[in-house]
């Protein structure tokens, strides 16, 4: 699944491909961040429609091997499973 959108990070703004803002991330916020936190915060955040296809992807997989093998799953397994789908959720509703 290819994800429609598409967002850059530049000068404290993220981007959409068609160069709407999305969002702006500003060094002078109550908590006193850093430039460099900022950044960090926006490069994030430019990469979230990414990173949710990604997971989403590895969610599917795991689940298609979990169900179709002899594996033993771990207790473990499934709570990062778990904590996977709520993240996604999170993300979507």
């Amino acid at each position: 699944m290819k994800t429609k959108h598409e967002w850059t990070y530049s000068g404290l703004e993220i981007r959409s491909k068609n160069s709407i803002i999305i969002a702006n991330v500003y060094k002078h916020n109550p908590l006193n961040q850093t430039e460099q936190e900022a950044n960090e915060i926006g490069k994030l955040i430019a990469a979230a429609p990414e990173l949710l296809e990604a997971l989403q992807n590895l969610v599917e997989t795991v689940e298609s091997i979990m169900g179709c093998s002899s594996w033993e799953h771990s207790k473990e397994d499934k709570e990062l499973l778990t904590e996977a789908k709520q993240a996604i959720k999170k993300a979507t509703k």
